[in-house]
């Protein structure tokens, strides 16, 4: 299955408020400026499920699984794109 990413979208304003982009045939409306985010992890892949995957998505794009193992020990080489194998 292809993941489409909204964020990389084409988006037209529609008002002062919303704005619309087309995706393989599906029409999304957003207010302007919103940003989604991916429903897996950008590390592990794996999905996005809980309240706190969702906060450590918004802080670094990855699940809280991979935010407590992999980047709270190694925050400073993982600010710099480390990342474990």
């Amino acid at each position: 299955m292809l993941m489409l990413n909204i964020n990389n979208a084409s988006w037209k304003k529609l008002d002062n408020i919303y704005e619309e982009a087309f995706l393989d045939g599906v029409r999304f409306i957003r207010k302007i400026g919103d940003v989604s985010l991916d429903i897996e992890c950008s590390h592990c892949k794996s999905l996005i499920i809980t309240i706190e995957d969702v906060d450590c998505m918004k802080k670094k794009n990855i699940c809280e699984e991979c935010y407590l193992i992999h980047y709270q020990p190694n925050a400073e080489k993982w600010n710099k794109g480390w990342r474990p194998s």
